[in-house]
């Protein structure tokens, strides 16, 4: 009896460890597979139908919320030139410049730090619920890439735009 509890207790630690530990693992994943140009390794972390969806309904909140009496003009002109301009960024090659990390060399000799000013090193997890997470980069307030569990493991699946 004793055996069974203790493996028992083995296994909820194991769980509850992998539970913790899996998002840092996640973006581990993502940024190894950006920095080496594996736009396959990338992809299988992102969700990118959902991805996009939250992109442009992001994009319209902020028209809408800015818009006053030209809501449905902003409105129209973010579905005639916002969705095809969505859909050509959120790309395997466009998600591997959010994650890359590698410097590059600029033409005065120095070189120029990470694709769109992402630091790695600077970025938070932030828990939304069991099955949801948010990285946040305390430089920028408000900006944040949301993850969700799909399947057996993490997925890019959302933005939210300050």
């Amino acid at each position: 009896m004793k055996r069974w509890i203790a493996l028992a207790a083995v296994v909820m630690a194991a769980l509850a460890a992998w539970f913790w530990f899996s998002p840092q693992v996640t973006l581990w994943q993502l940024k190894r597979a950006a920095d080496a140009g594996d736009v396959a390794a990338l992809s299988a972390h992102i969700d990118y139908p959902a991805l996009r969806e939250s992109v442009k309904g992001e994009v319209r909140g902020k028209l809408d919320a800015r818009g006053g009496g030209l809501e449905a003009l902003a409105g129209a002109l973010v579905e005639r030139l916002g969705d095809p301009l969505v859909d050509a960024m959120v790309t395997p090659q466009g998600m591997r410049m959010v994650f890359a990390s590698a410097t590059t060399p600029r033409a005065d000799g120095t070189r120029q730090g990470p694709p769109l000013g992402m630091k790695a090193e600077a970025m938070r997890i932030r828990r939304e619920s069991l099955s949801q997470f948010a990285l946040v980069d305390p430089a920028r307030p408000g900006a944040e890439l949301m993850f969700g569990y799909r399947g057996l493991g993490w997925k890019l699946v959302g933005v939210r735009l300050p």
